[in-house]
């Protein structure tokens, strides 16, 4: 995917940096800014909400370090098919979202285990013959969506994320939309 950071200059020496990235990355950046700009705000402080986010941002980029953390929190709304593969977009705040971002961002945050790499199929000789076959057992076989469901469900954790408590999520049915 294309992702970049241009400069637009403005009028009387103002200009516009934008970034073009994935619509979760973007909407946790400004969450993130948002939330930074709550928390720099204080008694007397007559900049706007925005002149404060852009502050902050200018502050993170130049002088990385010297601000702490802050947490934000994420609504994302996805369909078990999703989380297991399928094509079904889901949602970021909203927001429609293709199905492998979705992916993507549950496995950054450690909501969804990353697949294993596919073994190489083996080599089995049959006679004076040698063939090459991928051979699966039965105990490798691939495990049912309930039971990825129900390591998805096993992987609440928030370490090393700036997510301020544990993910909420919601098992609804497909067909009768009923939690």
């Amino acid at each position: 995917r294309d992702r970049s950071v241009r400069v637009y200059p403005g009028e009387d020496g103002m200009g516009s940096l934008s970034a073009t990235l994935p619509l979760p990355v973007a909407q946790a950046c400004r969450k993130a800014l948002e939330a930074y700009a709550e928390d720099c705000r204080t008694p007397g402080d007559t900049r706007t909400k925005d002149q404060r986010m852009t502050d902050c941002l200018v502050d993170l980029i130049l002088r990385p370090g010297s601000n702490g953390p802050v947490q934000i929190g994420l609504t994302v709304v996805a369909g078990v098919d999703t989380l297991t593969g399928g094509d079904e977009p889901g949602e970021v705040d909203g927001q429609p979202v293709p199905a492998v971002l979705v992916r993507e961002l549950a496995h950054t945050l450690g909501l969804l285990p990353r697949p294993d790499a596919p073994e190489a199929p083996e080599t089995e000789t049959y006679g004076d013959t040698t063939e090459n076959a991928s051979v699966e057992p039965a105990a490798v076989a691939m495990e049912p969506p309930a039971g990825r469901l129900a390591d998805l469900l096993g992987l609440r954790t928030i370490a090393g994320t700036s997510l301020a408590h544990l993910p909420q999520i919601a098992v609804v049915e497909e067909i009768s939309g009923q939690l």
